[in-house]
């Protein structure tokens, strides 16, 4: 275990799990004809601009940047997703045509990483890890952003749209566990579907919030329209993974069928506990606290889905089950109604199970990344001094820093 200082060390990842991921090798596949005749081109010129000193994972972390600096001038100007001038200031033009310039900043540099990586030799299972951890992270906080440029407010729509993004990464993710690689088709959400996005991020830039609340030919609003579009996408993309899980050739391996399903169980667990808090609190939680509700169970989403990548590179099994589910179930029954004097208040409950989910969730990626750099020899955020070893060392690892040296 790499040597650390706090008493809150724990190991995640088994030796044999360590001796897995080292084997590790990626044999996911991109279709998408954008992505090979438009997108990969132009970034493999790109990409001989950056310095041979800057690492892939570095690259991964500065793209992540773009679309978290769009959340927070979202969540700055209208904090309750409704950005219209109605409920809360209507944001500035300038704030979507940048959200839609993070879209593709973050889609070139989640591309240009992993070129840059091949660049220098300095491809490895933890840049696989890294690079879905951001993916995932991103997945949510984009989705809120979303929220704030279709002017959903704090409505089922916020919440639809939050979790069809989570929904769809975690079906992929579970497919590439069932399959052995992320295979992306002709028309896919990390290529297409981004481009599409930040088109949309443009006309909302232009025409401003209000124009999804006008109504198509005068009898559907553009919003409901923009919600049918993202839910037929989803349901198609969820179809293919489901196929292509089914019919992977590590299914049986990996338990058949039966255990396939079981593992959808996390994900199940976690829109119904977040839907059924909503629309049964007493206290009116997400109304009240949109964002902090979103946080929330992004975070834990965030950490399932790791759990699920690091269960696929280290051969390990993914329990279908997680403590941190359990305050999102408490969360249905902490009422008056139910324990009397004995309930929390929601906002103080909400509010401790976002420190905790924030706490979890950094905990296991900090230590996770530290035990797989110290297996493999590597650092984390910068290029290693020497060419990946073939042969890793033991789990005891390197004496050096893993992050920059």
């Amino acid at each position: 275990v790499p040597p650390v200082s706090s008493l809150l060390a724990m190991r995640y990842i088994s030796d044999e799990g360590l001796r897995f991921i080292a084997k590790y090798r990626n044999s996911g596949r991109d279709l998408s004809l954008y992505y090979r005749y438009i997108l990969s081109p132009l970034l493999d010129r790109i990409v001989l601009l950056f310095p041979k000193t800057l690492s892939p994972n570095m690259i991964t972390l500065l793209g992540l940047m773009g679309p978290i600096l769009a959340h927070l001038f979202t969540a700055w100007t209208c904090p309750d997703f409704s950005c219209d001038g109605t409920r809360s200031p209507e944001a500035p033009s300038w704030i979507w045509g940048f959200c839609a310039f993070a879209m593709v900043y973050y889609q070139w540099m989640d591309n240009l990483d992993g070129k840059q990586a091949r660049r220098t030799g300095a491809s490895s299972p933890l840049g696989h890890l890294f690079d879905h951890g951001c993916d995932v992270l991103n997945t949510s906080i984009t989705a809120m952003t979303v929220c704030s440029a279709s002017g959903t407010g704090a409505t089922w729509m916020a919440l639809m749209i939050f979790w069809l993004g989570g929904i769809t990464f975690y079906m992929a993710t579970w497919e590439e566990y069932h399959t052995g690689g992320l295979n992306l088709g002709y028309i896919n959400g990390a290529d297409e579907g981004v481009v599409i996005v930040a088109g949309f991020f443009v006309v909302t830039a232009v025409h401003g919030v209000g124009i999804w609340h006008e109504k198509f030919m005068d009898t559907i609003p553009y919003s409901y329209l923009l919600i049918g579009f993202f839910l037929l996408s989803a349901i198609v993309t969820i179809a293919v993974n489901i196929q292509g899980a089914l019919a992977g050739q590590h299914l049986k391996a990996k338990g058949g069928a039966g255990r396939a399903v079981m593992r959808v169980l996390p994900l199940v667990t976690m829109v119904g506990s977040s839907v059924a808090w909503a629309a049964f609190s007493e206290a009116h939680i997400f109304q009240t606290h949109p964002r902090l509700f979103l946080w929330t169970f992004g975070l834990i989403s965030s950490r399932t889905v790791t759990r699920l990548i690091v269960g696929h590179l280290a051969h390990e099994e993914f329990a279908s089950f997680h403590w941190s589910y359990i305050p999102g179930l408490l969360a249905l029954i902490n009422t008056p109604r139910i324990l009397g004097g004995w309930a929390i208040n929601e906002e103080v409950f909400l509010l401790c199970y976002f420190a905790m989910a924030v706490v979890m969730h950094a905990h296991a990626v900090v230590h996770m990344t530290r035990e797989i750099a110290h297996y493999l020899g590597i650092p984390i955020l910068a290029m290693p001094k020497a060419p990946i070893r073939k042969t890793p060392q033991r789990a005891g690892g390197s004496k050096c820093d893993p992050f920059f040296h």
